[in-house]
């Protein structure tokens, strides 16, 4: 297991610049491909990520989970600092 729960799917960025793991629980986690830091946590779906895929700008991940969900995360917000 990966940050607790079981992964169901693994992506690289066209960039390769970072990596996004569905699990069974329904987060997806966002690494540093560079450091294998986690930069996020992304929560939404109810049930299992079945599907992960980044578009070919990298600028975008979208996610399909059991739940019937399909959600586009921007991977840009990763980019801004954290509000103080």
């Amino acid at each position: 297991t990966l940050a607790g729960a079981p992964a169901t799917d693994v992506v690289l960025s066209p960039d390769a610049r970072r990596i996004a793991v569905g699990h069974l629980d329904g987060r997806v986690w966002v690494w540093s491909a560079a450091t294998l830091e986690p930069l996020a946590v992304l929560q939404g779906h109810g049930s299992r990520v079945s599907a992960l895929a980044f578009d070919a700008s990298g600028e975008w991940l979208v996610t399909g989970s059991w739940d019937g969900d399909v959600r586009q995360w921007s991977m840009r917000a990763l980019e801004r600092p954290a509000a103080a």
